[in-house]
């Protein structure tokens, strides 16, 4: 399982001893970071992700993205060998208007996330 290297602690945690858990760092880019610099970082990370697993050089029964996902950047497992299962992921919500109070100067940034998607959403509606 390829993870965040900063979910390394509460991830051994658990105890699981049956999963072979690779935590992968990006250059100090925090998960938990947000607004437009975030695509950058989810960008970088799936790079290097990818980059760990082709390094590994194992036979895959099957990838599956499970976690930090996005529907606008999608997953660069599916460069694998290997069918590649993606989600749950996040992305493609909108937020309406009348919920622009609680954005406060942050909804000039949501509305230009919203446009973006768009076109990428608007298939699942008619």
């Amino acid at each position: 399982m390829l993870t965040h290297a900063e979910f390394r602690e509460r991830t051994q945690a658990g105890g699981r001893t049956d999963i072979d858990f690779h935590f992968i760092d990006s250059t100090g880019i925090p998960v938990h970071m947000a607004g437009i610099g975030t695509y950058d970082k989810y960008r970088r990370w799936q790079n290097a992700a990818y980059e760990h697993a082709a390094g590994l050089r194992r036979d895959w029964d099957v990838m599956h993205h499970t976690g930090w996902g996005s529907l606008h950047l999608g997953s660069r497992l599916w460069r694998l060998p290997a069918p590649l299962v993606y989600g749950p992921i996040g992305g493609g919500q909108t937020a309406p208007a009348a919920y622009r109070r609680y954005f406060g100067r942050d909804w000039a940034t949501e509305r230009v996330r919203g446009i973006g998607h768009w076109p990428m959403t608007a298939a699942r509606v008619r």
